[in-house]
Parts: C-alpha cells; structure tokens; sequence
C-alpha cells in the first residue's frame, strides 16, 4: 500500500495514527495497557522517532519486493548442492543467500542512503520539521531559506552540499562495495 499511494497522503494518515488524543490508534492501543498517551509529533523526543518509523513504513513493501526479486536470482543448484553436502539451514543462509543477495542488498543500501538524504516531504506535512526543529532535514532547510526567507544564494549553496553529500556517500558505498558484494 506505501508504494501505492502518495507519501504526503501515508504522512497524513499516520498524523491520524500518531493523534495524541484518544482519536489516535496508536495512543488508543496502548490505553489498552494502561500507558499514558504519548505526545508522537509534539514533543521532540518523540517526533524523529515517529517521522523514522513512518518512514521505514513507507519504504520497507518497495524493499521487500526488490528483495524478494534478488532471492529469485539465487541460483537453486547451489541449495541442492548443499543440502548433499549436508549444510543446514543458518549455513546456507550464511554461505549462499547473503552472498547471492549481496548485488540487490548494494542497490537497496544506495538508493536508500540517498533517500534518507533527500527526504522531505513526510517531516514536513507531519512536523513542518517540529517541534523546536527535531525533524528539520537538510532539505527541509533547504527549502526554508529559498522559500520562505528569500535566500535563494544559501539555497543554493546547500542544494550543492546536499548534492556533494550524496556523491561522497554513493562513492564510500561503491568503494566498499568491492568487500562484501559477489557478482556472478
């Protein structure tokens, strides 16, 4: 369903579920065992984490199918050939499935290291990056200073730090990659 809909439209339904009046689904749950409502996105010590967790949420079916295609790839004779050898079952999870998955594990690990860093719209419909900026992203800034002070220089200087951010991880990514990724 994440995948489906808009992330502003997921952001809004989880401001819904995060509500820390009894209208909440998550703070009404949990008066089902008698803990107190939690203030999810008007108090900074619990905003990120509920901007996170939406967000892992909204990303974790699209994931999921990538892997889902990268076990595909894993060639079967490999699991035949081990099971004669007599591996078990956390061996050959250990010796061919993470090996075999490495290459989709790489793509996933990039392309959501790059998402994290651009991430902007889910903080700002649920928070507008509050309370007292706990969920300010680097793009959020971004957008505040272009946008809303008219600092169109300062924009842009941060567009390009963002931009040399994302390069800087991309090429530690790929320079790591020659350690734990096996390509067949």
């Amino acid at each position: 369903m994440p995948v489906v809909i808009t992330t502003s439209t997921a952001a809004l339904a989880w401001v819904w579920l995060y509500d820390s009046s009894s209208a909440g689904i998550i703070n009404g749950f949990l008066k089902l065992f008698h803990v107190e409502p939690i203030p999810w996105l008007t108090n900074g010590r619990y905003a990120l984490l509920a901007v996170t967790i939406e967000a892992i949420w909204a990303t974790f079916g699209l994931n999921t199918v990538i892997f889902l295609a990268g076990l595909q790839n894993v060639p079967q004779e490999r699991y035949e050939a081990a099971e004669l050898d007599g591996a078990t079952g956390w061996s050959k999870f250990t010796a061919i499935t993470l090996p075999g998955i490495s290459p989709t594990t790489f793509f996933v690990l990039v392309t959501t290291v790059i998402g994290a860093v651009q991430v902007f719209d889910v903080p700002f419909v649920m928070t507008s990056g509050g309370p007292a900026n706990a969920t300010q992203m680097i793009v959020m800034y971004l957008y505040t200073s272009a946008f809303r002070l008219q600092r169109m220089g300062l924009a842009s200087a941060m567009g390009y730090l963002v931009f040399m951010l994302i390069l800087v991880l991309t090429l530690i990514n790929f320079r790591l990659e020659k350690k734990w990724v096996f390509y067949e």
